[in-house]
């Protein structure tokens, strides 16, 4: 082996067992469950504002994290792979369409109702170094995706009290009738169970191992609570895609279960 390439390998191994890279990946575990949970219900923008401030606050320790480690470790641990180019290409476009947008403060910080704009694009940036340094191996998006379970867990929850009128927060819009959860909106929250309906239908067909009853059992409850909070009068969109996920199952959810399971591949970390 190449002296040079030697040295990549103990570069990336001494970065694989450091505290920073832990660091990155309980970081990056901590915003994802808090931009699913977070809201103000005393706020003006009780869902939107929140959840943008807190992802724009983890961004800069996250940043920060994924600069000492490139000064430390150098640029060997940061993966080559094409995924990098259409990232990069999206960045540029985005930035060229900031920089001629007519209204200047909208590019740059998007509408009052998604904050989008050009600080959502760096902070997406952020968020997607900090993952491609952090998670090398497949186990480590067991900690990920734990707390995606938790927070979706927990916003069904949220979702069912809101269901049966039990809800102690006076919302203007009708959460009885058309749940919207801790995202403010039914058709958002209907595109987020859509997604994790498809896998809860997978773990629960294809989960292997001793306890494989238990965790199918807990994942049809998870779906049984899904299909019973879910918004009225969702987007067609919305039921066709949980039909192909749920029809997907036997493919795309054993993928992720061998994922969990360190039996295949990350893209971000080709090459």
């Amino acid at each position: 082996m190449p002296r040079r390439k030697q040295r990549v390998v103990r570069v990336v191994d001494a970065f694989g067992a450091s505290t920073i890279r832990r660091a990155l990946q309980w970081l990056v575990t901590v915003k994802i469950a808090g931009v699913i949970l977070l809201f103000d219900p005393a706020a003006l923008q009780s869902f939107e504002l929140p959840k943008t401030v807190f992802s724009h606050a983890l961004a800069w320790p996250l940043a920060a994290l994924v600069l000492v480690s490139l000064w430390r470790y150098g640029s060997g641990i940061f993966p080559r792979s094409p995924i990098n180019i259409a990232v990069g290409a999206l960045a540029v476009v985005w930035v060229a369409s900031t920089a001629v947008a007519a209204d200047r403060y909208l590019a740059l910080f998007g509408d009052p109702s998604r904050y989008e704009g050009l600080t959502y694009l760096a902070d997406m940036l952020v968020l997607y170094a900090a993952v491609c340094i952090a998670f090398r191996e497949p186990r480590d998006f067991a900690l990920p995706a734990k707390a995606l379970a938790g927070a979706t867990l927990l916003a069904l929850v949220y979702a069912l009290v809101q269901r049966v009128g039990l809800d102690p927060v006076r919302w203007s819009a009708d959460q009885v009738q058309r749940p919207f959860s801790v995202f403010g909106n039914p058709d958002i929250f209907g595109h987020f169970l859509s997604m994790t309906f498809g896998l809860a239908v997978g773990i629960a067909t294809f989960s292997p191992g001793v306890r494989a009853r238990l965790v199918r059992a807990v994942a049809a409850a998870f779906e049984f609570l899904q299909v019973f909070v879910w918004p009225g009068d969702t987007k067609r969109g919305d039921e066709i895609g949980t039909a192909l996920l749920g029809a997907d199952g036997a493919a795309g959810n054993q993928q992720v279960l061998d994922l969990l399971h360190g039996d295949v591949e990350i893209p971000c970390g080709a090459g």
